[in-house]
């Protein structure tokens, strides 16, 4: 059969098509300004914390629900990231549908890299980096600058907010 139609009754929804679908109604997604610190990050020192905050990442629903601590090493830079890398594989233990499943997402962390990779998740891409800051360090005290989110809320029917600029 040529027509494959997953969001119909009783058929089958896989990750990617979800991701594909959300992408587009989000516009490529962004921070959610009603959740959480909106992944606020500070810094002391060498330590840098990403606050609390939801996102939509290339189709990927990504919360952080806990204050995180990165250590920066002396005398670098680069960007702090949510990566969403499918390369990795979800594992999980229990039944699912029942109370003793669990899953454990291995292919979204938060994290400091170097240099930023943003491949194509929707067209066989593995990893997408979506940057939340910038740093810089010398010995003792790092620096860093925000990345300039622009995004705008927008209400679509009753119940689903997006984030993005798409015109409807």
């Amino acid at each position: 059969m040529a027509i494959i139609a997953p969001t119909f009754d009783f058929m089958k929804v896989a990750p990617g098509d979800d991701g594909h679908l959300y992408d587009y109604l989000s516009d490529g997604g962004g921070i959610d300004p009603n959740w959480g610190s909106r992944f606020k990050v500070t810094v002391s020192g060498l330590d840098v914390t990403v606050q609390t905050g939801m996102a939509m990442v290339k189709g990927r629903m990504i919360k952080n629900t806990s204050d995180l601590v990165i250590a920066v090493p002396a005398n670098s830079s680069g960007s702090i990231v949510i990566t969403v890398d499918l390369t990795k594989t979800n594992i999980f233990s229990g039944t699912p549908g029942d109370d003793n499943y669990t899953p454990v997402n291995n292919q979204v962390r938060i994290e400091r890299v170097a240099s930023l990779v943003q491949q194509d998740l929707l067209n066989g891409g593995s990893i997408y980096m979506f940057e939340l800051a910038t740093y810089i360090s010398n010995g003792s005290v790092a620096t860093v600058t925000p990345a300039n989110f622009n995004n705008t809320q927008k209400e679509v029917g009753t119940n689903l907010l997006l984030y993005g600029s798409k015109t409807w």
